[in-house]
């Protein structure tokens, strides 16, 4: 079974619309899964849902695309500011934000994974938290939601 399939099936046993499975059954290559989950929104909708677990991600770990998209498995990163940011496996990040409200930052944190979230200057921080370890850090107005 092709991983596409696998997917495809996982998303139908999820109960997403048949529009979104199909999408899914006929991405070409690791590329194309990982652009419909970015572009559609829907990567933490199918972390939560089951349909991307952990042996599916292992399939994506070489993919190069996942870190031009702030997609990290199994890795340990320090960045500033990712507007948007998945951390999944055993990753862990150490995260700065300090670029004010100007703009809404996102961070999803899979179940397995870790994050320390420094915010500072009315930053702006939603967590989307899947059950990892998540430690906050705020001051100088910042939010980490």
């Amino acid at each position: 079974m092709t991983l596409q399939e696998k997917i495809y099936r996982r998303a139908m046993d999820a109960g997403v619309c048949e529009q979104y499975a199909v999408l899914l059954r006929r991405a070409a290559t690791r590329r194309a899964l990982v652009d419909i989950f970015l572009l559609l929104g829907s990567a933490d909708f199918c972390m939560a849902a089951g349909i991307l677990d952990r042996e599916i991600l292992t399939e994506f770990k070489n993919e190069p695309s996942l870190r031009r998209h702030n997609i990290f498995i199994d890795e340990h990163v320090a960045l500033r500011n990712p507007r948007r940011l998945f951390l999944l496996g055993m990753s862990h990040a150490s995260l700065i934000y300090d670029d004010g409200a100007a703009q809404r930052h996102e961070v999803f944190v899979d179940r397995d994974a870790s994050a320390d979230i420094t915010a500072d200057n009315w930053a702006v921080v939603i967590v989307r938290n899947a059950g990892g370890a998540v430690e906050r850090y705020a001051a100088n107005h910042a939010i980490i939601i």
